[in-house]
């Protein structure tokens, strides 16, 4: 399973949910459980944040109000409310996650931590990036940082590429079985 931020935690569910479905994880800057944890309730000016994704239309003028929109996707309505949606249930998600927290932790898994310069939370990324990355045991394992921004994929799709080529390499073994 590929996924991105929360498409990570996605997949990461799925995985644990059908382990014998899934023969690894690659994770483009994957969301972290552990900010919740470590940073309590989210601020005032976040939930208003994402009140508005759930619920005002974003196409037309208020997409151009947004800096630098990463992707053509996000210009839909759909994409906007279904992330607001997802971001809503978060304690939902996690409940469900921390119910499998131990199944799969074989798997093996590569995972791409964007690293932009300047930015006051990369430390924290990698130190909430290894803690997933410490829930599971293989050879295999690799955590990889990109100066990038969160779309990697976006940024540096060969680079992506590149990692994911590598990734089925070191898998492929294990497919044999």
């Amino acid at each position: 399973i590929v996924g991105h931020s929360a498409g990570a935690f996605i997949g990461r569910y799925f995985a644990k949910k059908y382990p014998e479905k899934v023969m690894g994880l690659f994770l483009i800057d994957p969301y972290q459980e552990m900010g919740k944890e470590e940073m309590g309730e989210w601020p005032t000016s976040f939930k208003l944040m994402n009140w508005s994704l759930r619920n005002l239309p974003w196409t037309g003028l208020p997409y151009f109000m947004l800096p630098n929109p990463p992707h053509p996707t996000y210009k839909t309505t759909k994409a906007i409310k279904t992330f607001g949606e997802e971001v809503y249930s978060e304690d939902i998600s996690l409940e469900q996650f921390a119910k499998l927290d131990s199944v799969g932790s074989d798997m093996p898994i590569y995972l791409l931590t964007a690293d932009k310069p300047n930015n006051q939370y990369n430390e924290l990324q990698k130190k909430w990036h290894k803690k997933i990355l410490d829930k599971y045991s293989n050879d295999t394992n690799k955590h990889i940082i990109i100066e990038s921004g969160h779309h990697i994929h976006f940024e540096h799709p060969e680079k992506v590429v590149e990692e994911i080529d590598n990734f089925l390499r070191d898998i492929s073994p294990m497919r044999k079985h």
